[in-house]
């Protein structure tokens, strides 16, 4: 009975043609895997993206698939809308905090908080603008021309 299973698990005899082939395989494998992403696998890391709640991720995929020139379909224009709108929506959740906690500590005497709850304020501030500006350069540049 062990040799039946033995005998079973043994991988077949190869051809010299098949093994030749085998050897150009990898390196195949390997130039495939250096390629830069390509949009569909933009779009699929966009989705990973998004299951893990990395909205900045996934506006990055996005990003990259609208800079392919190919036009967004019904599905990519969703997912691109989505990747801003959440990555906007967690920054201005922070500025509404960092202002609740400037004037909370203005109010209980602690200024130097406060400025420091300020200056966290302006450097999201900073970056909602910053994506804003992201945003409105690729709707204006990469997609109208494009849309079907």
């Amino acid at each position: 009975a062990t040799s039946r299973s033995s005998a079973h698990l043994e991988p077949p005899l190869r051809s010299a043609h098949h093994l030749q082939c085998a050897r150009v395989t990898p390196r195949l494998d390997r130039t495939k895997r250096r390629r830069p992403a390509m949009p569909a696998n933009s779009f699929a890391l966009a989705r990973v993206a998004e299951r893990a709640g990395r909205y900045d991720d996934m506006a990055e995929f996005m990003k990259a698939r609208v800079e392919t020139g190919r036009p967004l379909s019904s599905e990519e224009r969703d997912m691109f809308s989505a990747a801003f709108k959440n990555s906007l929506t967690e920054r201005r959740q922070a500025v509404r905090m960092a202002h609740f906690a400037a004037e909370t500590e203005s109010q209980d005497g602690r200024s130097h908080n406060a400025e420091l709850a300020l200056g966290y304020k302006s450097k999201v501030v900073a970056e909602l603008q910053q994506i804003c500006n992201k945003v409105l350069a690729l709707l204006q540049e990469r997609l109208p021309p494009r849309a079907p």
